[in-house]
């Protein structure tokens, strides 16, 4: 998505109104220099929202705009042409119901690590900047009121086993694992073991929730997700060995394998993920195959 932005130069406009500056992050974030300024961050999906918005509205038009011309005007130009200008329409309703309907939690999920790591970066920073640091909160708040659903029964009424409630809040529980492990990872950076320990926690629980609960129906989904959670959980539990308590015994060529090591698993999951992905298209033209030979058989035999 960046290599776009850049070409369009989304920056020059986006910067217009915002001020793009660089803020010092703390601890090991001010080693790589990462920055903590969340109106320069977050940039991008401010422009993605743009887009959003653009598409909606764009498309509530022409369904006005459809819809107001009679179905008998729809085969001035012939037949086939009011078949198209028919699925057309009945195409972008379906859009607009489902934009109107998950749009919202689908940005938010896909976007939500990013929205919590420059919220709390921001939080994290020394600034006198009111509007930022409203920003943050705003997002940290609107993120946690979300999380905070898993504890009510809103809109799932009928909804009476226990297990079927916890499945129907997995999108919430994930924001609020989210919400965790990055409020540890910048804020309790001071303090390695604590940082650690917690992290391993969250991985935990949350690993914990995804074994118990099985909340992915999709079997694709549900390996991608588990390896990464897995590998997430391993990667802050092994990362104790780093501590000073655990350097000072190993030795430093057996520290170097064991970072490879890590650093290997955590590739995996994108191994995981590509052959996953191979599968399902090759399950996908498998079916498209099958199909193409059917229907022809069934025209020779009628």
């Amino acid at each position: 998505m960046q290599p776009i932005l850049d070409k369009i130069r989304i920056d020059l406009v986006l910067t217009t109104f915002m001020i793009d500056q660089y803020l010092e992050s703390s601890g090991k974030l001010l080693f790589y220099e990462v920055n903590a300024d969340i109106l320069c961050n977050i940039q991008t999906q401010v422009f993605l929202i743009i887009i959003l918005m653009i598409t909606y509205y764009s498309n509530y038009l022409v369904i006005k705009l459809l819809r107001k011309l009679e179905y008998q005007q729809f085969f001035y130009f012939g037949q086939q042409i009011a078949k198209f200008f028919m699925k057309v329409l009945k195409s972008m309703q379906k859009f607009k119901r489902n934009f109107e309907t998950y749009a919202f939690q689908d940005f938010l999920n896909k976007n939500s690590w990013d929205f919590l790591f420059m919220a709390f970066l921001q939080i994290q920073s020394k600034t006198n900047n009111i509007i930022s640091k409203l920003i943050a909160y705003l997002i940290l708040y609107i993120s946690l009121f979300l999380s905070s659903t898993i504890f009510y029964r809103i809109g799932i009424p009928n909804i009476r086993n226990p297990k079927q409630l916890w499945i129907s809040k997995s999108n919430q529980i994930k924001i609020l694992k989210k919400a965790l492990f990055i409020s540890v990872l910048v804020m309790v950076q001071q303090n390695q073991k604590l940082q650690i320990m917690l992290l391993t926690f969250v991985c935990q629980f949350y690993l914990i929730y995804l074994f118990i609960m099985k909340p992915i129906k999709n079997i694709i989904d549900q390996i991608n997700t588990m390896a990464l959670e897995i590998s997430s959980f391993i990667f802050c539990f092994s990362s104790a060995l780093y501590l000073n308590d655990f350097t000072d015994k190993l030795n430093y060529s057996i520290q170097i394998q064991f970072a490879w090591f890590q650093i290997g698993m955590l590739l995996s999951c994108l191994f995981i993920n590509f052959v996953s992905q191979l599968c399902m298209i090759g399950v996908e033209l498998k079916r498209l195959q099958l199909k193409s030979y059917i229907i022809p058989n069934k025209i020779r035999c009628q």
